[in-house]
């Protein structure tokens, strides 16, 4: 996939950080094997619908199609966001089309959930933009056994927290979670997701569905070529 780097990249997702980027070669193929040990996370704007896919039968535009994210030059965009969770292999091990604008800071519990679900434990790392930041996620995660949380907090910061997000283990969740753009824009501009052709939001389900298994099945011929 184009703009994929290495299995621990300059390093994230994360968290959307994330090791992130395929590995390849028989080293990668030998850490896929067990559970992610990293886990990040990041939603974003993607697969827009078309001019059929945005509207009813009758013409009318959809209003979950439209989001405002705070973006100076974008107030008001139309797609649906995405989430995604990327374990350190590259594979992503989670993904939901949302609805409407949801708040990053709501999607860190079920994130968590999943993942213990499919592997049976915490990831040891879990990785974050600072959109998913809240005193009740970082609590939670620790609680759940996750060993470094590296979100920054948004705004004002305390001596401490400043502190901690200093620190390289820290740093080094954010370089890993840095890793999921390329992943974002690989799914974008080379699994179709930019812009979806399929009508309706059963067709644009499927079409996220079939691109990330094929993400996930390229990351995984990779490895064990």
């Amino acid at each position: 996939m184009t703009g994929d780097r290495g299995e621990r990249p300059t390093p994230a997702t994360s968290s959307l950080p994330i090791a992130c980027g395929h590995s390849s070669g028989r080293e990668a193929g030998r850490r896929l094997r067990p559970a992610p040990r990293r886990l990040a996370a990041r939603s974003d704007l993607g697969a827009a619908p078309t001019h059929a896919a945005c509207r009813t039968p009758d013409g009318v535009r959809r209003t979950h199609t439209i989001i405002c994210r705070g973006k100076v030059h974008k107030p008001t965009e139309y797609g649906r966001k995405l989430f995604l969770a990327q374990g350190a292999s590259g594979l992503i091990t989670d993904f939901s089309v949302l609805e409407g604008n949801t708040a990053d800071v709501t999607l860190v519990a079920p994130a968590l959930e999943h993942h213990q679900r499919l592997f049976k434990r915490a990831p040891n790392e879990f990785a974050g933009d600072r959109g998913f930041f809240s005193a009740e996620n970082v609590t939670r995660a620790e609680a759940a056994g996750v060993g470094v949380v590296s979100v920054p907090k948004p705004g004002y910061k305390s001596a401490k927290q400043a502190e901690l997000e200093r620190t390289r283990e820290f740093r080094r969740g954010q370089r890993w979670r840095a890793g999921i753009e390329g992943t974002i824009s690989a799914l974008k501009r080379g699994r179709g997701l930019a812009r979806c052709s399929w009508r309706g939001d059963r067709g644009l389900r499927v079409l996220v569905g079939l691109a990330i298994v094929t993400h996930n099945l390229t990351i995984l011929s990779a490895s064990f070529a």
